[in-house]
């Protein structure tokens, strides 16, 4: 999450989905705020950090790509995430990492093998981008590797509860509000 001149949030906001037309994604005008954005974003420096706590040298942040008709928040969220990222590397917000120990890139599901092997030793691989499509075999892939980090939200998460507790908190406010307006 980005402050503008300590005053407004600005937060990250993805075209709005129509569960009968995903493919509108693209062309729909309307925005909304996305909650676990800035949990994502947190989850994935901690992985950073920790990833450095360990000794590694080299880091390689990698988000898994889906096709271009499905796994459409990942194609928004990755450039926004890693634009935090390096803005927080600059700012020194994160212990340990220098930009020329991060590699950030985007793969294919079906390179995954190789890059797995690269996490060892002093090179830690966090994966924090990936389409619900691929978990499955992402997760079967990376096994049990202490140098593998995954930090994508997933269906049913924690993300889940605190959105709950959000929109319930939000109509609890709603009804407060429209009983003060009645008196």
């Amino acid at each position: 999450m980005v402050k503008n001149k300590k005053t407004k949030k600005q937060l990250l906001t993805i075209p709005s989905i129509k569960r009968s037309a995903i493919s509108s994604l693209v062309n729909d005008k309307k925005k909304i705020a996305v909650p676990w954005f800035e949990a994502y974003v947190a989850q994935t420096v901690k992985a950073i950090e920790e990833a450095f706590r360990y000794k590694a040298k080299r880091i390689i942040l990698t988000g898994i790509k889906g096709d271009i008709k499905k796994g459409k928040f990942t194609l928004l969220e990755w450039p926004k995430m890693i634009e935090i990222i390096q803005e927080a590397i600059e700012n020194e917000k994160i212990k340990g990492a220098t930009w020329e120990t991060i590699e950030e890139r985007r793969i294919s599901i079906d390179y995954i093998d190789e890059l797995v092997k690269r996490a060892d030793k002093e090179t830690h691989l966090i994966i924090s981008s990936c389409p619900e499509f691929h978990f499955e075999k992402l997760i079967k892939t990376c096994g049990d590797n202490r140098n593998i980090h995954l930090t994508f939200a997933r269906n049913n998460d924690i993300n889940e509860l605190f959105s709950v507790k959000r929109k319930v908190k939000q109509r609890k406010k709603k009804v407060k509000n429209k009983k003060t307006k009645r008196k």
